[in-house]
């Protein structure tokens, strides 16, 4: 039982339409894409920064003395599996308000139709 407790995801999770609607606020949080560059070329949401998971773990500093001015972040790849992976390393890290967009991309733009 204190397994499971222990074990509780720190990030939390937002939906297509959530994200669409705090990216139009004064203060909409950061945007990061952690799929690979080519995939970031290819298809990404507007506005967004481009750090792979592959490589999230060590721009952790970047992320803060990059955008210190963001109080939240959003990541996403695809399809919303390799972003809880990326929402997890950063809580490790201690960033407190992490999102994982439920779906990824794909559901963000399947929204927009």
């Amino acid at each position: 039982m204190y397994k499971k407790i222990l074990q509780k995801k720190a990030y939390k999770k937002i939906t297509a339409d959530d994200l669409k609607f705090v990216m139009e606020n004064d203060e909409p949080p950061l945007l990061v894409d952690v799929c690979e560059e080519w995939e970031f070329h290819r298809n990404h949401i507007e506005g967004a920064v481009n750090i792979p998971l592959s490589i999230i773990d060590t721009f952790v500093h970047e992320i803060t003395t990059k955008f210190p001015e963001y109080n939240e972040i959003v990541v996403y790849c695809t399809f919303g599996v390799r972003s809880k992976t990326a929402a997890t390393i950063l809580n490790k890290h201690g960033f407190k308000n992490v999102y994982s967009l439920i779906g990824g991309s794909s559901s963000y733009f399947r929204s927009q139709q």
